[in-house]
């Protein structure tokens, strides 16, 4: 008796084991079906976008110049050797002039002492690199969250307004079949069905207009993503607006002179053309150097042996006419600087209007959602009521399609205000700068 309890035991834990591997299964595949929300949306693009990938890489490409750039100031070690054969050596009076053999090995350190600010302003022009690079990355985050946000947002306004098209279609076909039976019944003519069919075949023709806006908007999210594999994937979302959060224009604005990454880069480009001019001047001015030298060689003085011998010097190079060379080559960079001082103010007056025109679209969308909310409600309300009066035959035709037209764009207005608010906030959420970090979002 004892030992049929083990193995019913061991059948009993299996067949639990067994259960919850599937409900685990099956948690994990509904999961993976889920729609795609826009943090799905986001997060993907983060990872697969091209325009960031080629971002990441010229942020390293940066690091390797400004790593070479550091290497100017250390010494520079070269190694040589050499080995020759001279068939037939060269002797006076019986005396060989050198060996058969010749050997020789040689290592030369060469160090800059002073260059006249040159290696400096020539690391300091890698370092601004390097900071523009990483300002470009964080504008390519920026740009590639507010495009994904559109798209997403393009997505769900393209789903209502097919899902409205579908609901006047509905409308439609009850309205027809209603007409018909009042037909049937004398009192309306023939003309009336007539007109009532023309507009459901529209109405039906809207709505494939509607499914195909809606295919092209999923394909546009697909192209932005860069991710193929979720075509098929619903997109889960609403459109939906945030209450006003009362933060007055300004704040906006000195934000995105903060935080905006073009700024930021034009900022340092500004420097970049000042480090610039100095760099040109440094070209032409002296500059000092240690050099030395250790070289061991056989033969050594004409002796078959090997021996050594070293050296150190110190080199100074003083240009004195380079044809004026120099003179067009500051002016060239000064020419360069004012230019790039010019475009950073250019581009704050550029932020400013962009930060503006988004902070007042979001406030103008707010104000239309306010207003077609209502309308909506009021509109469908008088269409409920004036298809039941439709059907008792108290109103005519083009009552009820004045009616059911003004419920259809009630609505199509109610969720362009909102797709407009979102658009208008992803924006402004772009104008800031805030996309550019990696838990913005």
């Amino acid at each position: 008796m004892k030992k049929c309890c083990i193995p019913a035991f061991v059948f009993c834990l299996a067949v639990a084991c067994n259960t919850a591997l599937a409900d685990t299964i099956n948690a994990g595949a509904g999961k993976a079906e889920q729609g795609l929300t826009l943090e799905n949306c986001l997060d993907i693009a983060s990872r697969e976008s091209d325009m960031i990938k080629i971002a990441s890489e010229e942020v390293i490409a940066a690091l390797g110049l400004k790593r070479q750039a550091r290497g100017a100031f250390m010494p520079d070690i070269k190694l040589y050797g050499a080995y020759s054969k001279i068939p037939e050596v060269p002797s006076i009076l019986g005396f060989e002039m050198g060996s058969e053999d010749n050997y020789s090995g040689k290592v030369t350190l060469t160090q800059p002492l002073f260059t006249w600010g040159r290696i400096l302003q020539g690391y300091r022009q890698a370092r601004y690199g390097e900071d523009i690079a990483e300002e470009s990355y964080r504008q390519a985050r920026n740009e590639l969250y507010s495009n994904v946000k559109t798209a997403f947002y393009s997505v769900l306004l393209a789903r209502h307004l097919k899902n409205i098209a579908a609901e006047t279609l509905s409308v439609m076909e009850r309205h027809y079949e209603v007409t018909r039976a009042l037909y049937n019944a004398g009192k309306v003519s023939g003309l009336d069905v007539s007109r009532v069919k023309v507009q459901t075949v529209n109405s039906r023709t809207n709505l494939i207009k509607a499914e195909n806006e809606l295919n092209l908007a999923r394909k546009a999210l697909v192209y932005i993503i860069n991710e193929p594999s979720i075509a098929d994937r619903d997109i889960s979302g609403e459109l939906s607006a945030s209450p006003d959060s009362g933060r007055p224009l300004d704040e906006y604005i000195e934000t995105a002179f903060r935080s905006r990454p073009e700024l930021l880069s034009a900022a340092t480009r500004t420097k970049m053309g000042e480090s610039l001019v100095k760099l040109a001047r440094a070209e032409h001015r002296p500059s000092l150097a240690l050099i030395g030298n250790y070289e061991y060689t056989k033969p050594y003085n004409f002796v078959d042996e090997w021996d050594s011998a070293w050296n150190v010097s110190c080199a100074l190079t003083f240009p004195l006419f380079s044809g004026f060379s120099s003179f067009g080559q500051v002016k060239a960079a000064k020419s360069r600087f004012n230019q790039m001082a010019m475009g950073e103010s250019l581009l704050r007056s550029s932020v400013k209007l962009e930060v503006e025109r988004a902070f007042l679209n979001r406030q103008n969308a707010s104000e239309r959602i306010r207003v077609q909310e209502e309308n909506v409600k009021a509109a469908k309300e008088n269409l409920a009521i004036i298809e039941k009066r439709y059907g008792r035959g108290l109103v005519s035709d083009l009552e009820l399609r004045d009616t059911q037209l003004a419920f259809t764009q009630a609505q199509v207005q109610y969720y362009t205000a909102l797709f407009d608010w979102n658009i208008a906030d992803a924006e402004l959420k772009k104008a800031t700068g805030q996309y550019g970090d990696e838990n913005e979002k």
